[in-house]
């Protein structure tokens, strides 16, 4: 999605006011025969496993997601989730212990269960640290 943005010299900044991102606060996780409301702040993390999406809530309980994680990442306030590496998209509330790993990566304990761990590459690793401290 392209945006005009405003600048203080430019006559769009007395017509039309920045434009606000706006983020999902809710997800509609289909089971069965019905939708089930998710709200994201309940969400501790996505992984993909099998190729399936799922996110797991703070209270453990896993959800299919109908969405691949690229596409979950544009609907998620990126000051509160994280890309982790290609298989997990990780809550800041979620993080218990952030680890060193060999070959100056980092690996992540959450408050919930993971089916693995959780490495941010040496790639990473700078870009991680200063979105966790923001």
């Amino acid at each position: 999605m392209l945006r005009r943005t405003a600048t203080a010299h430019s006559p769009l900044s007395t017509l039309h006011p920045p434009i606000a991102t706006r983020y999902r606060t809710h997800f509609l996780i289909p089971t069965r025969d019905k939708l089930i409301p998710i709200e994201v702040k309940q969400i501790a993390y996505f992984y993909l496993e099998d190729k399936i999406t799922r996110a797991v809530l703070f209270d453990g309980r896993k959800q299919i997601v109908d969405r691949p994680l690229d596409s979950i990442m544009e609907y998620l306030d990126p000051t509160c989730f994280f890309r982790a590496n290609r298989q997990y998209i990780v809550s800041h509330d979620a993080i218990r212990e952030i680890g060193f790993w060999p070959a100056s990566k980092l690996v992540l304990t959450l408050v919930v269960d993971t089916p693995e761990r959780i490495i941010i590459s040496k790639a990473r690793t700078s870009e991680f640290k200063d979105w966790y401290t923001q």
